[in-house]
């Protein structure tokens, strides 16, 4: 203790990433680094409070210990003494040259270590989860799509165990490992095929959804006119309104521009560390045309709020001042996150207190601009998870083309297969394997319930799943199985067969039609709200059916003037819909957006009997799986390129016709 008796003190240095790289120590090992983040991604996948949690430090001690590699330099203590260190950490000699790295082989694997912990972190501050989805999403392809894919994963899965476990067994016999590494490389293959094709089809759902952000955009500002209008018109008489916390109403409407709800509220609690797009380069998400990726569409920042109005405000007013952005309403300024009752229930509140004062225009046009509002923040962070996932796996196909060029022959001519490094890439490579047949059979789950409108069952008991080396290639195979025969069984189960419906017309009301005649482009987005047991007939075209899929649908607009005979309007289903079951319980699912087109004479108000632009849903769809429904927000559209002459400023009314299948409650 000291002749003095002082109370020994302790003292806390954070490093920088400028002092880090003046260590003259290499601080982290590549192989260590990758098992660190591999059971990040194992506590990820369980996906409880608890294991995401720990997810979430250990990936937050990963960017933090890895901070150094940001701006390094060849010259700098630490990327010396790593190329010093480097014949010491027994890796497997790198062939990354052949990909157009000059750096070294420890500092390019940190690099894609750190990216990946980037790409994990940002899916937990958005709520999402492993496979970066939130509860509702659920894929829309067909069930022979499913059957086809998880079959080539397994089989893919199947090899890579089979060498993994040979190599495991060979001991010390070079040629058995040999041949074992060749079998997981050519594996390797298979695997970036995959991650190729679907990293082409994001870009293609991407393109999709930037259209539809600036649309939600317009329509979004046009509210909050409105709105802004009748506070003005208003202003003593909303002074005048008891709201809770002496919040100004003002401040509220501002506020909801940034909000958007937390796709898992469990998740809201643990939030990471509000990473943004920052270096849109460096985080490998540079625009160019394979990727259609808009950089004003990345959110800035993603923030956790709780505890009511006052908080709210609060959090917008931080915000603003923090991010320094000129325009809150922007789509990439940081976005509030909320669990969805909670939010709704202050709106419910300001509601109330407008109603009280008979203040029903300005209750009308508030809640006008929070609908918009909310669809399309909700929007943005669907197209911000959805460029997530294409980073991850652009990410990952680097990561199997490195393994691959480092397993090439000329490299395993020369290289032990005895070496630590070797069992390390191999344990890897069955693990990517894995990942892959995991989400496949979670595409097929949650493709399964989106058909079936069955509650979602867990793939395997979670013990299992947090013990990854209990899932072989048996165990799967059953999993796989037991999903494809709940397909077929859910059929069955419901002892009847569906009925049909044909022509139902579903009117726009007179707002939606005096909107959408204001607009220039003649665009405007529609929302059906869905119908259930108690909806009576008089108050909804589409009352007294249940589980509702559609085939067809087109849209007529009575009075609209052209100078050709014919009509073309583009309709699309924007991709979050509700489908209420036979039971009276309400689904919600969000997909990839369904667009089609139609062509209607405009003389006669009928189909154009020998075009092929029919309205026709189910022409592309192989089976039941992919059907979609009519309670969803449309978005309609007369591109006047394709109706020369055409004007709707004296349309009289516009509907919907329906045809399809449902069940009676």
């Amino acid at each position: 203790m000291g002749k003095t008796l002082e109370t020994p003190q302790i003292s806390f240095l954070r490093f920088t990433p400028d002092m880090m790289q003046k260590i003259p120590i290499a601080i982290a090992h590549p192989d260590q680094c990758a098992m660190v983040l591999h059971q990040a991604k194992i506590d990820y996948f369980v996906n409880t409070t608890e294991s995401n949690s720990k997810a979430c430090l250990r990936l937050i001690r990963l960017r933090d210990r890895l901070s150094f590699l940001e701006d390094l330099k060849a010259t700098d203590p630490i990327y010396v003494a790593y190329q010093e260190a480097e014949p010491r950490m027994h890796l497997v000699p790198s062939d990354s040259h052949s990909l157009g790295s000059a750096e070294l082989s420890s500092i390019a694997r940190l690099r894609r270590v750190a990216a990946e912990v980037d790409v994990l972190l940002r899916q937990i501050d958005s709520g999402l989860d492993f496979f970066n989805h939130t509860p509702q999403w659920v894929p829309r392809a067909s069930y022979t799509f499913y059957e086809d894919l998880t079959e080539s994963l397994l089989d893919n899965f199947i090899r890579t165990e089979g060498a993994w476990h040979r190599y495991e067994s060979a001991a010390t016999a070079q040629d058995a490992r040999l041949r074992s590494v060749q079998e997981m490389k050519d594996s390797c293959r298979i695997q970036i095929i995959n991650l190729n094709e679907r990293v082409r089809r994001l870009g293609i759902d991407l393109e999709k959804a930037v259209n539809t952000i600036g649309d939600q955009d317009t329509l979004m500002r046009e509210t909050k006119a409105v709105l802004m209008e009748q506070i003005d018109v208003n202003k003593e008489a909303i002074r005048t309104c008891k709201i809770t916390g002496g919040v100004e109403f003002e401040d509220l409407v501002e506020a909801a521009t940034t909000i958007a709800f937390c796709p898992n509220p469990g998740m809201i609690s643990v939030q990471a560390v509000g990473l943004s797009y920052k270096d849109n380069k460096r985080a490998g998400i540079e625009s160019d045309d394979g990727d259609h990726i808009k950089p004003e569409l990345l959110l800035e920042k993603v923030v956790s709020v709780r505890g009511g109005v006052e908080k709210l405000v609060q959090g917008y007013k931080l915000s603003k001042v923090e991010s320094g952005t000129v325009d809150m309403d922007d789509p990439g300024a940081t976005k509030l996150i909320m669990e969805k009752n909670e939010y709704m229930d202050i709106v419910g509140k300001f509601k109330k207190a407008l109603g009280k004062a008979n203040l029903k225009l300005v209750e009308d046009a508030f809640q006008a601009h929070i609908d918009a509002t909310i669809k399309r923040n909700q929007s943005i962070l669907d197209y911000n998870a959805s460029v997530n996932i294409l980073v991850k796996h652009k990410e990952r196909v680097v990561v199997l083309q490195e393994r691959s060029s480092d397993l090439s022959d000329a490299v395993l001519a020369g290289t032990d297969p005895n070496l630590p490094g070797i069992a390390i890439m191999m344990q890897q490579l069955h693990a990517e394997s894995l990942w892959a047949l995991l989400e496949g059979l979670y595409m097929t789950q949650r493709a399964l319930r989106f058909h079936s409108l069955a509650v979602d069952t867990e793939l395997f008991p979670p013990t299992t799943s947090q013990n990854l080396s209990a899932l072989d290639s048996a165990t799967l195979g059953m999993v796989r199985t037991r999903l494809l025969r709940s397909y077929r069984n859910s059929i069955e189960e419901t002892g009847r067969n569906p009925q049909q419906f044909v022509k139902i017309r579903y009117y726009l009301t007179e707002a939606d039609l005096k909107r959408w005649k204001r607009q220039i482009n003649m665009k405007t987005i529609i929302d059906i709200p869905p119908v259930y047991h108690e909806t009576p007939v008089r108050d909804h075209s589409l009352a007294g059916r249940s589980n509702i899929r559609l085939d067809t649908v087109r849209f007529f607009v009575e009075g609209l003037k052209t100078t050709r005979p014919t009509v073309t309007l583009t309709l699309t289903q924007l991709g979050t819909e509700i489908i209420v079951d036979h039971r009276n319980k309400q689904n919600e699912f969000q997909h990839e957006q369904v667009r089609l087109q139609f062509q209607y004479e405009a003389g006669t108000m009928s189909l154009v009997e020998s075009g092929t632009v029919d309205g026709n849903l189910s022409k592309n769809f192989n089976d039941p799986y992919a059907k979609i429904g009519p309670f969803a927000s449309w978005m309609l559209e007369i591109d006047p390129r394709y109706n020369p002459g055409v004007n709707i400023k004296e349309a009289t009314s516009a509907w919907f016709e329906f045809s399809g299948e449902f069940y009676t409650f």
